[in-house]
């Protein structure tokens, strides 16, 4: 598990439910070192498997896993002109609401 920077914490899981944590690693290339080197497994958000590919590790959905919080951030005095468009159709996409 990578503490330090990852999402995804047994912390999602109910009690009953909750994976073991086999070894705490300091980052994502240590996490997939482990993997690759069959040290056991990992779950991560879906963003990984285009964020951070590896050759000797191959990325399944797990279709029941629990969600993991997605923020949009920006910084306070920004005046970016797409903003607001951009703010409101991540809402959008987010939520299902209709772009309108």
């Amino acid at each position: 598990m990578h503490r330090n920077g990852g999402t995804t914490t047994p912390e999602l899981w109910n009690a009953e439910a909750r994976p073991s944590v086999a070894a705490e690693v300091g980052s994502v290339d240590d996490w997939q070192s482990n993997i690759a080197a069959n040290n056991g497994v990992g779950i991560t958000p879906a963003s990984s498997t285009r964020l951070h590919p590896h050759a000797e590790i191959v990325y399944i959905s797990l279709i029941d896993a629990p969600s993991v919080p997605v923020f949009l951030a920006w910084a306070p005095n920004s005046r970016h002109p797409a903003l607001s468009d951009f703010s409101r159709v991540a809402h959008a996409v987010v939520h299902g609401a209709p772009d309108s």
